[in-house]
């Protein structure tokens, strides 16, 4: 019997049957409360830069690609963001059978002068502000509960945690805002003393906060010039002092050499003796000097004897400008002709806008207080992504994050769009339907029948039935059908259980009964999905010896080739195949 015809049928039936079959189904992406039972779970957080990170506990990166089906979590801060998730999918072709192959590819900042010019005007700064606290006081609040919210998210949760983080604020701030609602409005010019602007001023009033302010930049921007030149002067002291030190260990050197020296006359060792003296002498005034203006130039550094280095009072000083500079702008906001009064009827209708937000998630305000119904689904959406059945088709889902930011509200600007810069997550569904091609070891045995020579009676030779192959086991070609099972999660997915159907070439000549088409059927495991290995039943031929013949049987003058026959039987088979 010759399979080929039979090979060739299958080989070419396959492509049409998964033609007919091979049906993508779009990918179900659902928000839902929670995860379903077992089924692998891989989290990620939306940080404070709108950046899709892994969380601690999935320990995936970002972009990182997953057999699915597979729950996914997003933790976010929903109070700042309003964060949508997409998913796009990418369908490939699947395998051809003409291409199963048998084989496979497997300055911790310091105090100083200028620092204290900031420790006293940060006190008339708050003060200033008192008029507009209603409003400023809300705006911080609500940016400290969005920033509390957002170190919760960023360490990784859980949405319970979150919740419990925003619970904590929100009831800290809820009598602030309450405040608020009482005084919505209201302007104090930073550059009066007091009173109400009548129009722009030219300079700010004399002892104004802002006249303040100026006047400590000046004197701070004044003492870092000081420090700077007091730096210097430093330097170059403490040099001078070295070279002056070096010097004396010189003359010293050259006073011993000279009191040890016995080649001159005792008029001229005295004479050389009293140069090396003076000279000495010389050197440790000078030294004096070096330290009395190193003791200077560290006094003017370092007037309360701190203990500061230079670069520490030069980094003071620069940090203290720049604080001073940020007061300045601050209360610049509120000087009169200034935007104050646009600044704080944008805050007013921002602030109105988050209490309306907030209640929406369940962070309300009552007469005593805050009213917290909040759930913790607020700060995590959760979707389930599967792959339904896709037959020979393979496909790629890529899942995206859109946001819009409304802390930028906040501070009086509109609120920001975003979007991750690549897909956080890519989960893959691979084919069930995987073939490979191999080779089988059958237990049929491999036997082909010939005639052979053998002594015979009074020492004649006579012709015997007997074997031109006998193996106990039969490696034959295979081609395979395997469908995928259950892929364990706990292993990564690095092995995989099948069900397979494969068809073996039993390619033999007609001393064994020709060839024949032969079946292993049986579970399979995969490793990595390109390994597979079978074990099952062998559904084939045993080739024997026709009319009542065995080996060893003398064979009747009248036949001159073996008569053999093919009689159907089944043994165990061991696959081992390949996915090309």
């Amino acid at each position: 019997m010759n399979p080929m015809p039979a090979l060739r049928k299958l080989r070419f039936l396959l492509p049409s049957v998964l033609v007919v079959f091979a049906i993508s189904h779009p990918t179900s992406l659902a928000a839902q409360d929670t995860c379903p039972a077992k089924l692998p779970v891989k989290s990620f957080r939306l940080d404070s830069s709108g950046n899709m990170m892994p969380t601690a506990a999935s320990v995936v990166q970002v972009g990182y690609s997953q057999p699915a089906p597979v729950c996914v979590t997003v933790l976010f801060d929903a109070l700042r963001f309003n964060l949508t998730v997409t998913d796009k999918r990418t369908t490939a072709a699947g395998q051809s059978p003409g291409n199963v192959l048998t084989t496979g590819v497997l300055p911790t900042p310091s105090g100083g002068k200028t620092s204290d010019l900031v420790l006293k005007l940060k006190a008339p700064i708050v003060s200033q502000q008192a008029a507009v606290k209603a409003v400023t006081t809300a705006i911080t609040d609500l940016q400290n509960m969005v920033g509390a919210v957002e170190v919760s998210v960023g360490q990784g949760g859980p949405a319970k945690s979150v919740l419990q983080v925003a619970t904590t604020q929100f009831t800290s701030i809820a009598p602030d805002l309450k405040t608020y609602q009482a005084n919505k409005q209201f302007l104090l010019p930073s550059d009066l003393v007091s009173g109400t602007c009548t129009a722009a001023l030219a300079t700010p009033v004399t002892d104004s906060l802002l006249d303040k302010l100026n006047k400590a930049v000046t004197q701070a921007q004044s003492d870092l010039t000081t420090h700077t030149a007091a730096k210097a002067a430093l330097e170059s002291h403490t040099a001078q002092s070295k070279t002056d030190q070096s010097k004396l260990k010189g003359d010293q050197a050259k006073l011993t050499a000279d009191t040890q020296d016995t080649k001159v006359t005792a008029a001229v060792k005295k004479e050389n003796l009293a140069k090396d003296q003076q000279a000495i002498d010389q050197d440790n005034a000078a030294i004096a000097a070096d330290e009395k203006l190193i003791a200077e130039d560290t006094k003017t550094l370092d007037p309360d004897n701190a203990g500061l280095t230079p670069g520490a009072v030069i980094d003071s000083d620069n940090a203290s400008i720049a604080t001073l500079q940020g007061y300045v702008s601050q209360a610049g906001l509120y000087k009169c002709g200034s935007a104050g009064l646009q600044s704080l009827t944008a805050s007013t209708n921002a602030i109105d806008m988050w209490i309306t937000r907030l209640g929406g998630f369940g962070f309300g305000l009552g007469a005593a207080g805050a009213q917290v119904t909040a759930t913790e689904e607020v700060f995590q959406k959760t979707f389930t992504v599967s792959c339904k059945f896709l037959f020979n088709n393979s496909a790629s889902d890529e899942l995206d994050s859109s946001y819009a930011d409304e802390l930028p509200t906040l501070s009086g600007g509109p609120a920001t769009a975003g979007s991750s810069a690549q897909a956080f997550y890519t989960f893959t569904c691979a084919a069930p339907v995987v073939l490979t091609g191999g080779i089988e070891i059958s237990g049929i045995p491999d036997r082909e029948y010939q005639i052979v020579k053998a002594a015979g009676a009074n020492n004649t030779v006579v012709n015997q039935f007997g074997y031109a192959t006998n193996s106990a086991v039969h490696i034959l070609p295979i081609a395979a059908v395997n469908i995928r099972i259950w892929e364990p999660e706990k292993v990564d997915r690095k092995l995989a259980f099948y069900g397979t159907v494969g068809v073996s070439g039993n390619l033999q000549g007609q001393q064994s009964g020709g060839s024949s088409a032969e079946y292993l059927l049986g579970p399979s495991m995969s490793i990595l999905r390109t390994l597979f290995i079978t074990a099952g039943a062998h559904i084939g031929y045993e080739s024997v010896l026709t009319g009542g013949f065995k080996v060893g049987d003398p064979v009747p003058t009248d036949i001159v080739t073996p008569q053999v026959s093919k009689s159907a039987t089944v043994r165990w088979g061991i696959g081992i195949t390949f996915k090309p």
